[in-house]
């Protein structure tokens, strides 16, 4: 019986060196501009200095995931721009294991522009649960950082299975257009209340939001030792001022007590709607503006 364990275990082994080197083949093919994939790890950059670095959910995301958008960014700011929030309603928990890789490559940061929103501090759905990990590749620091955040054993499990499809293997650059889409007419405030409850998975769950506050005091311990400043924003949305903002508010005071960090609440400084894709994500001129009139002026 001894024996026979032995031999499957050195069986399981060999079958992982194998597998691993078959991934690591297929990655290396891979070398995409942060444009052209929802993947941070496949764009992030080694051993480079960046002006800004943009943290936060999808509607930080689409500050550079369209190509003109990325453009527009770093031309205005006059420095190299990248990104790591997350796409799909992303939480604090995958920031943190981004900002920790990204430090990790030998990167340095400038400034790091976090546009945190509340409803990413009151639940596990953006974060331990997010779907962030059909998305990266499998790499050892991934998979130890994962367990150090207390992603649950079944979402470590689909990141290493999602390797193994045709999905994956066969996934090429896929740069998304110039967005001119607009919001028709005034907000519906049906649409507004069931849009923001949708994000409340929990509502405003205080237990969360001490445990997640602890991960956003371990993001700015890491800005800290690394010499990055910190901008933290609310970003614009048709929705309106956001549950639990007031919350956040108090918690980024009392860490001003220990960490240097600058607060700018963006919530309503864009109105039109014009300048919106749909009722969170701003559009291409929408980004223009907000870039011109109310970035640049704070990252300069």
């Amino acid at each position: 019986m001894k024996r026979f364990v032995i031999k499957l275990c050195g069986f399981a082994v060999i079958n992982a060196v194998i597998a691993g080197a078959v991934l690591a083949v297929i990655d290396s093919r891979y070398a995409f501009e942060q444009f052209e994939t929802d993947s941070v790890l496949l764009s992030m950059p080694r051993g480079e200095e960046v002006g800004v670095l943009v943290m936060g959910t999808s509607r930080a995301r689409v500050l550079t995931r369209v190509r003109c958008n990325l453009e527009c960014f770093e031309r205005e700011l006059g420095c190299k721009v990248f990104n790591i929030a997350v796409p799909f309603g992303g939480g604090i928990v995958p920031e943190k294991i981004y900002l920790s890789e990204f430090y990790g490559r030998g990167n340095r940061a400038h400034t790091i522009l976090f546009f945190l929103d509340p409803f990413t501090m009151f639940s596990p759905q953006p974060n331990q649960d997010h779907r962030f990990v059909y998305y990266e590749p499998l790499r050892p620091s991934m998979l130890l950082a994962m367990a150090r955040s207390e992603i649950p054993f079944r979402r470590i499990l689909i990141y290493v299975q999602s390797k193994f499809t045709w999905r994956w293997v066969s996934q090429t650059a896929g740069t998304v257009p110039c967005d001119f889409e607009t919001v028709k007419g005034k907000p519906d405030p049906e649409k507004v209340r069931q849009r923001v409850e949708s994000l409340y998975f929990d509502g405003l769950n205080e237990g969360y939001f001490q445990h997640y506050a602890q991960t956003l005091r371990d993001i700015l311990e890491m800005a800290k030792q690394r010499g990055s400043r910190v901008v933290i924003a609310l970003p614009p949305t048709l929705l309106g001022p956001q549950p639990g903002a007031d919350r956040l508010m108090r918690q980024l005071d009392e860490f001003k007590k220990s960490y240097e960090l600058e607060f700018y609440d963006f919530t309503g400084a864009i109105m039109d709607t014009e300048l919106f894709s749909d009722y969170d994500h701003l559009n291409s001129p929408g980004v223009e503006r907000f870039v011109k009139e109310h970035l640049a002026p704070v990252v300069k």
